[in-house]
């Protein structure tokens, strides 16, 4: 589980599907595209960026996205618009230099490290965006039921990386976590 570009030829990371229905009054996969891109540059001011294909672009070079709960993104305007306020906010306020320079080598430790700062990132999310910060809520919360529902909490290691994901952000974000998840890590 190392770093990934999202959209990448690895297969990896092609955007779910949504199960549901999409609302016909939600904006189409194009749409998205192009407001995330100016969402995107207008958290950071950052005006090279870009999204497109359902990857990140740096001008003309893909981005990476190293937290989990930004892999296998549905299309669904929920998903997207929580990933990208996550994205935003980390691309402005976390020093990539400085996190460079503690990023562990071993890959579990790695998407540990990842996700804690990600977390980090969401818990600094302006009280003044309380959309931002619900859509990042829901972003997480559709992850790890699909953490769940994949059947990686069956492992020793997958509950303990669940347990760890959940209780980090129920304490950084301040969100209660859903009984059902609470449940399945004690």
């Amino acid at each position: 589980m190392g770093q990934e570009t999202i959209g990448d030829a690895s297969n990896n990371n092609k955007p779910v599907e949504p199960e549901l229905p999409v609302n016909p009054n939600d904006p189409t996969l194009a749409e998205m595209e192009a407001w995330g891109g100016a969402m995107l540059r207008a958290i950071t001011g950052d005006e090279t960026l870009q999204w497109s294909g359902q990857t990140l672009y740096a001008g003309t070079m893909p981005q990476v996205l190293p937290a989990a709960h930004h892999t296998n993104v549905p299309v669904a305007l929920v998903d997207q618009r929580g990933m990208l306020d996550s994205v935003g906010l980390r691309l402005r306020l976390s020093d990539q230099e400085l996190h460079r320079t503690h990023l562990p080598g071993d890959p579990i430790e790695r998407m540990v490290f990842e996700l804690l700062e990600q977390l980090r990132i969401e818990s600094l999310v302006p009280p003044s965006w309380p959309g931002a910060r619900e859509n990042m809520r829901q972003r997480f919360l559709h992850w790890a039921q699909s953490f769940m529902d994949s059947g990686l909490t069956e492992s020793s290691l997958g509950i303990l990386l669940f347990a760890v994901a959940l209780i980090a952000w129920s304490r950084l974000t301040d969100q209660e976590m859903p009984d059902r998840m609470s449940d399945t890590i004690e």
